[in-house]
């Protein structure tokens, strides 16, 4: 599955990411959790781990 990340922003919970992403012309919104196997949270893990560096994590946004 090609997926493309659009934006991860921080949540209250630590390690915890909202992440914007974009999969067969459709923008979702995920909740990601790193230890999460089920999901798009293996794809959004490896997405992270190799593109480190070159991301940006936007702050938790008050509610």
């Amino acid at each position: 599955m090609d997926i493309v990340i659009a934006s991860l922003r921080r949540t209250h919970e630590e390690d915890v990411l909202l992440v914007t992403l974009v999969s067969g012309g459709q923008q979702v919104e995920y909740c990601y959790r790193p230890d999460d196997p089920f999901g798009l949270s293996p794809a959004i893990k490896k997405w992270l781990e190799d593109n480190e560096g070159q991301y940006t994590i936007e702050p938790n946004a008050p509610a």
